[in-house]
């Protein structure tokens, strides 16, 4: 039973992982999108 929650919280992390991955990449983006707007006005 214990190497089942192990495997369930390994998947977790990993899911967690990608999905950090993606939100930074998003943060990165929209900050790219208001830099740019700032400096075009």
């Amino acid at each position: 039973n214990s190497s089942q929650n192990w495997q369930r919280f390994y998947q977790l992390t990993k899911l967690l992982d990608s999905m950090q991955e993606m939100v930074e990449g998003l943060l990165n983006l929209c900050f790219y999108m208001f830099v740019n707007k700032s400096l075009s006005v």
